[in-house]
């Protein structure tokens, strides 16, 4: 049995005005205007804040927060005559401390118990 015509045109009536309301001018971005996306990434992922450190000279120190991961997080520096850190694992939400040891660049590299890594890059200029 075909709905009467009728119902049609009033189900066909009510989905257009939601479709028209859904389409505002507000909804859409004029054409050329840049998209910012903030955080982009899963909840849960593994990352660090700030990701990049620079030292100017020796005698101070830089920290950075790791983010996310799961379990237990392994930190190593990959240039430990650049940088070291310490300490050498931690939780999310702890802050890594990074000490410049010498002149250039280095990256440190989390690892989490999953696998999935993140990275902070490190520059000293002595």
């Amino acid at each position: 049995m075909k709905a009467p015509y009728s119902v049609v045109c009033l189900l066909g009536g009510a989905a257009a005005a939601l479709l028209a309301a859904c389409s505002g001018s507000q909804s859409f971005l004029a054409p050329g205007t840049p998209l910012q996306v903030r955080d982009a990434v899963a909840p849960h992922a593994l990352r660090a804040k700030p990701s990049s450190l620079s030292f100017y000279g020796f005698g101070h120190t830089g920290t950075f927060k790791v983010l996310g991961g799961s379990g237990t997080i392994a930190v190593a520096s990959k240039n430990k005559k650049v940088a070291k850190v310490s300490p050498s694992s931690v939780s999310n939400g702890k802050t890594v401390t990074v000490t410049p040891t010498g002149g250039g660049s280095t990256t440190i590299a989390l690892t989490d118990q999953k696998g999935h890594t993140a990275s902070v890059s490190v520059k000293v200029i002595p």
